[in-house]
């Protein structure tokens, strides 16, 4: 089994996100198509849960700390990529998935 990348925390003017990542996803589905292989899309998908969680609330899933919430980033962080404890629970990213 293949899976996609997940999408950044990209998102239009009118708060709505969008594949930030080029032609990964799509790459790794013609690898699947070719290699007769199950692909789950988490790109697509992740897109989705973050469309249906909204802008505000992604902030919880991705590393955005205020100062002086993280020792790990006295400064606090607004980090578009990587996400933090929250977003990395397993039992969230199986609700990503499901949407």
């Amino acid at each position: 089994m293949l899976v996609t990348t997940q999408s950044k925390r990209t998102f239009d003017e009118n708060g709505v996100f969008y594949n930030s990542i080029g032609e990964y996803p799509n790459a790794m589905k013609e690898l699947g198509r070719n290699m007769n292989v199950p692909v789950i899309d988490l790109n697509r998908k992740s897109i989705a849960y973050y469309n249906a969680i909204g802008v505000e609330a992604t902030k919880q899933v991705f590393m955005f700390l205020k100062p002086g919430e993280s020792p790990n980033y006295p400064d606090g962080v607004e980090e578009r990529v990587h996400f933090q404890e929250y977003g990395a629970n397993p039992e969230k990213q199986k609700s990503m998935i499901v949407i």
